[in-house]
């Protein structure tokens, strides 16, 4: 439980880093989160803030109070629409592409893909629900964007090498 934050300005800035950080509002002043998070301590010191902070065993269903706090319909369908349009970007790029169109699919995919890391709060697989989109739009991300690499390094260094 954080102390109230009166101003505007450091409530939302509160606010927004605790969601990056995987955290959800209970309440104004109480938040959960599936883990400890270790940016957590420096976070409430950098603004000045007393938090009461403790593990607690939930007594019910973690699975529909992850349900309720977290939008995971909203970053399902986020997860489902990124997949689908990767797939798209990724089946139009011939396979004899250029290096530098290489690059730009490539950046296009990390630059979609990286937009998760502040939507997601990485719920434990058990907190999820069954066929999460999420982890099939990861391995997709990771398959392709290391499959992408060489050519898109070789594109970068080709061109830092230059006068």
């Amino acid at each position: 439980m954080v102390e109230p934050v009166r101003e505007r300005s450091r409530r939302e800035r509160l606010r927004a880093d605790l969601a990056f950080l995987g955290y959800a509002p209970l309440s104004e002043t109480t938040w959960i989160g599936p883990r400890a998070s270790p940016e957590l301590g420096g976070l409430l010191a950098g603004e000045g803030i007393h938090a009461d902070r403790f593990d607690a065993v939930l007594d019910g269903d973690p699975q529909a109070l992850a349900a309720r706090t977290w939008d995971l319909d909203g970053i399902g369908s986020a997860y489902e629409d990124w997949l689908a349009r990767a797939v798209d970007l990724i089946g139009g790029l011939p396979r004899d592409a250029a290096a530098d169109r290489v690059f730009a699919v490539r950046s296009r995919l990390l630059h979609g893909w990286r937009n998760f890391l502040f939507r997601d709060p990485g719920l434990p697989a058990e907190l999820l629900p069954p066929g999460w989109p999420g982890e099939k739009a990861r391995a997709y991300f990771e398959q392709e964007a290391a499959r992408l690499l060489p050519a898109a390094a070789a594109f970068v260094d080709r061109h830092l090498a230059e006068p």
